[in-house]
């Protein structure tokens, strides 16, 4: 339950702030800044396009709650998201995520919430892939948005396609330094099950674009020739 309390004021924090425009943060207000102090709108985009952060996501042993109940604590906290919108759903939806909330609760009742045994790195590898899978994937790529965004309002092409500006690292299977129970062996086995499960959430995305590209016809001799070279 605290949990789920403190996810839901941090996401009530951040739509307030989104609300409120106050948070001198943002992209907009950033880029409005330089050029108030004479910064050109062509060196803020090559410095964006420049930049190089790295987030090492990392485990620690005495982390004790399990994925599958953080799973249901999201769950809880996005049915109470859709609820707070109860003024524009019909008295029928909003039993329906009233109802939901209670199996999510009532499931969590009857789960134990912390692990019994210490995690093996394979096991901690896969609670680090649940922080990509379940926010990461989605964050990168709407960070990306947003500075696009705020370079077209100030005259500037997108970010290059070819700029990693957000690169995300991990030491889980890795620490060999700090985790005895680390061997070669054991970082090979990490690194193919998160390259596996990369190519996995690749190829979802993939499988979404053959029904968002539907169009049929002619193409153009430039597209062409990339299939080609691909």
């Amino acid at each position: 339950a605290q949990s789920v309390r403190t996810w839901k004021a941090c996401l009530r924090q951040d739509q307030s702030a989104q609300m409120e425009g106050g948070a001198m943060q943002t992209f907009r207000k950033c880029f409005d800044m330089l050029l108030s102090k004479g910064v050109t709108g062509e060196a803020i985009g090559k410095a964006v396009a420049a930049q190089e952060v790295e987030l090492v996501l990392t485990a620690h042993p005495t982390e004790a709650q399990r994925r599958t109940i953080v799973r249901k604590h999201q769950r809880i906290v996005q049915y109470l998201g859709e609820l707070d919108k109860k003024d524009t759903l019909t008295p029928g939806e909003i039993t329906d995520i009233k109802g939901l909330i209670g199996q999510e609760q009532l499931s969590c009742w009857r789960t134990s919430s912390v692990r019994r045994a210490k995690p093996s790195p394979e096991g901690e590898a896969r609670n680090g892939m649940l922080v990509v899978e379940e926010t990461l994937w989605d964050a990168v790529p709407l960070h990306y948005r947003r500075l696009d965004r705020a370079l077209a309002r100030i005259g500037q092409p997108p970010v290059p396609y070819d700029a990693s500006i957000i690169k995300i690292a991990s030491w889980m299977g890795g620490d060999r330094d700090g985790n005895p129970n680390v061997t070669s062996k054991v970082t090979m086995k990490v690194m193919t099950l998160m390259r596996c499960r990369a190519a996995q959430l690749y190829k979802e995305e993939v499988d979404k674009l053959l029904f968002e590209l539907s169009h049929t016809g002619p193409i153009t001799k430039e597209m062409r020739d990339y299939v080609n070279e691909l």
